[in-house]
């Protein structure tokens, strides 16, 4: 059997959510992801942007740049604002893999059962969860 989850009471306090985009060295995709998030930055400047990651970290495979809600953690509008970040994404992703993923206190299933994903799937190295 099943616990269901609340958004407003499950949500880590400090950030709901996590916004991965992947993208690979001396491949197109590298000039992509930097566009991308000059965009996203401009569009939503209240997220918290990380400096990119040019080689693998933690469970990402690929480099990447994150992007987080913490700004917004314990505002009421935290939940409309995900929907406008979420929208923004699917239409703007230009073909990279972005990793969507709650802040629920399972890192695990955050990244694995609990994510969305844009574009290709990128494997994790789940065991560094």
């Amino acid at each position: 059997m099943s616990t269901t989850l609340d958004p407003k009471t499950a949500l880590s306090a400090r950030n709901h959510w996590d916004i991965h985009v992947y993208y690979k060295l001396n491949d197109p995709s590298y000039d992509v992801a930097r566009e991308v998030r000059e965009e996203l930055k401009k569009a939503f400047s209240w997220l918290h942007f990380y400096n990119p990651h040019d080689q693998p970290i933690g469970p990402h495979t690929l480099p990447m740049w994150e992007a987080d809600f913490q700004n917004l953690a314990k505002s009421p509008d935290a939940f409309r604002h995900f929907g406008e970040v979420l929208a923004w994404l699917q239409l703007n992703h230009r073909g990279l893999s972005i990793l969507i993923h709650p802040n629920a206190g399972k890192a695990l299933e955050d990244h694995t059962e609990r994510a969305l994903w844009l574009g290709e799937k990128v494997p994790l190295k789940e065991e560094a969860l």
